[in-house]
């Protein structure tokens, strides 16, 4: 699937009746290597990469970047490529995700929720003394980092 395609489908549930929830791999090169901008879910003690579930009459694309801008501020995101599909922790989920970056500053939008946002390499994410959401999007993060992707 292209990254069009992918952007226009309608939010909610997929053919299969799984909830679509749309997922955010944030990155950006630096001296450092390439980072991840991730975030720590107060509640549940999980490094999360951003994004979530579509409102009624949303695309991906639109629940995306509403989602994006509630979590990290972010006001400009460049999407820079469709990732795939990936397993939710929630059975009843799947994750659509993609590749984004920006060109702004980002914060933490949801202070209540996330004790902070940060960019991180994938060694000083897997370092942190907490889980990652998803297993399959920590080895996409491998992937990206390592250059295959």
């Amino acid at each position: 699937m292209t990254l069009q395609e992918a952007l226009a489908l309608p939010g909610g549930n997929d053919t299969n009746g799984k909830l679509q929830v749309a997922a955010a791999i944030s990155t950006r090169k630096s001296d450092r290597g390439i980072e991840f901008y991730v975030g720590l879910d107060t509640k549940k003690q999980l490094i999360i990469s951003g994004g979530g579930k579509s409102e009624a009459g949303e695309t991906l694309e639109q629940a995306l970047r509403r989602e994006l801008k509630e979590e990290i501020l972010a006001e400009h995101v460049r999407i820079v490529r469709f990732l795939g599909v990936l397993p939710a922790r929630n059975p009843d989920y799947i994750m659509p995700t993609f590749e984004c970056q920006y060109d702004e500053e980002l914060g933490n939008g949801e202070p209540d929720v996330f004790s902070w946002w940060q960019w991180l390499t994938y060694d000083e994410i897997v370092a942190q003394p907490y889980e990652f959401i998803n297993a399959d999007m920590l080895k996409l993060f491998k992937k990206i980092s390592d250059g295959e992707l």
